[in-house]
């Protein structure tokens, strides 16, 4: 199941390599055990964990420019990765063309690469406009607003909001629940 497109996460950014060292940001943040994938391929397994469940998902890093509408039938997510100075203006109207027929549950767009405070919230109206949500890939501390959650710390948060087919909930988790309902 965990290698249905159901349970796939698309990485785009201007070459596979790019769009592998996101996945592998994001693989070291979220301390995950699952392995790397297979060499070469462009599949990487990855296991969302938090305290009410854990999903047998995967990455799949591809380059931008081989993506095609067809390819995001059945996933629920997609991740664009651009950093600083590549052209997301283009790219950004283009993805979300290709995908209007898809409609993932989550659409984000990642930049890298430090950037102007009056800068982000252009980047920030642009992509929303879009259908993305805009992440500073480089934001580390607080922020204007207290409960957001900055950086890359808020793509597994995006993630972690889909309901996976893989979905497991722990035994206590369950308990707690069923708990709640009386």
């Amino acid at each position: 199941m965990a290698d249905s497109a159901a349970c796939r996460i698309i990485v785009l950014a201007s070459t596979p390599d790019r769009a592998q060292r996101f996945v592998q940001r994001v693989k070291t943040l979220s301390a995950d055990p699952s392995g790397a994938g297979d060499a070469g391929s462009a599949r990487t397994p990855w296991t969302i964990a938090n305290r009410y469940y854990t999903a047998a998902v995967h990455f799949e890093a591809r380059a931008l420019g081989a993506f095609a509408a067809h390819d995001a039938a059945g996933v629920p997510a997609l991740v664009y990765v651009w950093d600083r100075g590549e052209p997301y203006r283009t790219h950004v109207p283009a993805l979300a063309a290709r995908l209007r027929a898809h409609a993932p549950e989550v659409a984000l767009a990642v930049r890298f690469g430090a950037g102007a405070a009056d800068d982000e919230d252009d980047v920030d109206a642009f992509v929303a406009e879009h259908g993305f949500e805009f992440v500073d890939g480089e934001r580390a501390g607080a922020d204007a607003d207290p409960s957001a959650v900055p950086g890359l710390p808020r793509v597994v948060d995006a993630l972690s909001t889909i309901m996976w087919p893989s979905l497991v909930q722990p035994a206590g988790a369950r308990d707690d629940d069923a708990l709640s309902t009386l």
